[in-house]
């Protein structure tokens, strides 16, 4: 065999080792990609679910604030025990707004300057000022108070959102049978009074208009015969049932 062919022989041989050696290195040595991430040309993706693509603030749905937001769920699983079966005795008090009438309850939400601090605002106005009349405050000695402004914001949400109901009167008739002042004396018509004038005057201060206030004070009125509790006088014959 000529010496060029020999030569040829040898040098094609060695091309051959070079590529195979340089195919097995790439193979072994080949970096792995994070699964989900988008594979370059000519290359197949990894197989493995995607990666859940992160939304920028400004992608994010607009949420309603927490608090605001926790006191319409509150006042909305509370109305659901309330109204159950249940009937309507007197309606809620209604503002004009300007989409027409709506419940006083939402245009404090909607149109008070405070709009979702506004009924924080009335329970701490209300219980400050009630506890400053000693005749009012001697009813809340040793009493669990942020269990009872609880209480007490749901009862007012609803009374300002859905109105009176038979339910609800029974409810508050059970809640207030056992409270006593100091003295052991139950609920009398003047504290009832003095504590109505009392959230009168809070509501006032928020924006509440005269007409408004007068309605609120038609829906709670049926409150009065049985919160008050009167010697020798029993329950209305409309709540008794």
């Amino acid at each position: 065999m000529p010496l060029w062919a020999i030569i040829i022989d040898v040098t094609l041989a060695a091309l051959a080792l070079l590529v195979g050696a340089v195919f097995l290195v790439r193979t072994r040595y080949r970096p792995t990609r994070r699964r989900g991430t988008s594979p370059s040309s000519g290359e197949a993706a990894q197989s493995g679910p995607p990666m859940p693509q992160r939304t920028t603030s400004l992608s994010r749905p607009l949420r309603i604030p927490a608090q605001r937001q926790d006191a319409d769920r509150s006042a909305r699983l509370e109305s659901l025990d309330y109204h159950l079966g249940d009937r309507l005795l007197v309606g809620p008090p209604m503002v004009a707004g300007k989409p027409g009438q709506m419940t006083l309850r939402d245009w404090l939400i909607h149109y008070s300057p405070k709009r979702d601090r506004v009924w924080p605002s009335v329970v701490e106005q209300f219980y400050k000022r009630a506890a400053a009349n000693p005749d009012i405050a001697d009813y809340f000695v040793d009493v669990d108070m942020p269990r009872l402004q609880g209480h007490f914001v749901r009862a007012l949400m609803l009374l300002t959102g859905q109105g009176l109901t038979s339910t609800m009167v029974k409810r508050l008739q059970e809640a207030h049978a056992s409270v006593t002042n100091s003295r052991g004396q139950a609920i009398r018509p003047e504290i009832y009074d003095a504590v109505v004038h009392t959230l009168v005057g809070v509501l006032t201060d928020e924006g509440v208009s005269a007409p408004a206030i007068a309605q609120l004070a038609r829906t709670i009125e049926p409150l009065r015969g049985v919160i008050v509790r009167t010697p020798g006088v029993g329950t209305p014959a409309m709540f008794s049932a």
